[in-house]
């Protein structure tokens, strides 16, 4: 018998086959997608948890009563944004010394912005860095002589806060991190608290 082709039944088990490879293969890919976006994920939420364990325990602590032109405290706290003069080193700057600090969540991404003082004009060199799309929120407070307090204004209170509390919220994540820090420099102004 002379054949010149595949018969329907073989043609039919060979695409089956073909089917069921290229199924597995896809399933695999997918899988491994997966894999590497939860990594991702994880390696994301590390790495903000050791910025704000080291960059912003550092700035907080660094938070320095600097006076404005009025004779006000720079210092704004809410519960979801922060801004204060920090007495430490930026490195996106290109020098060291007092530097305007911003903290916030911005378009589902945690940013920092930075100005270099004293120089706050709309001229003055400033960098906005977004830090991660993985933080969903942060609560903020501030510990003045009565107790913990929603926002601080350095204007009003006279002075700078004795530590922040802050609360990350991430993406996904069951509960938020949590941590205080304290400000080590007081305000040298009589009446702060």
């Amino acid at each position: 018998m002379n054949r010149r082709g595949f018969t329907l039944i073989e043609l039919i088990l060979s695409l089956s086959l073909v089917a069921l490879v290229l199924l597995i293969a896809l399933s695999s890919v997918r899988f491994a997608a997966g894999l590497w976006e939860s990594g991702q994920k994880t390696a994301d939420r590390g790495w903000i948890k050791r910025y704000f364990t080291t960059v912003f325990q550092a700035e907080v602590s660094s938070a320095f009563p600097y006076a404005d032109s009025e004779g006000n405290i720079v210092f704004s706290g809410t519960p979801s944004r922060v801004v204060f003069v920090s007495a430490g080193f930026g490195e996106g700057l290109p020098w060291g010394g007092a530097r305007l600090v911003e903290y916030g969540v911005e378009d589902g991404c945690l940013v920092v912005k930075e100005r270099a003082l004293p120089d706050v004009g709309e001229g003055s060199l400033a960098r906005s860095t977004e830090l991660s799309r993985e933080v969903e929120r942060v609560r903020l407070s501030y510990l003045g002589a009565s107790g913990w307090e929603d926002s601080w204004t350095g204007a009003e209170k006279n002075g700078l806060p004795k530590a922040v509390r802050a609360a990350v919220f991430m993406k996904d994540a069951k509960k938020a991190f949590e941590f205080t820090v304290p400000v080590m420099l007081k305000s040298v102004h009589s009446g702060a608290e």
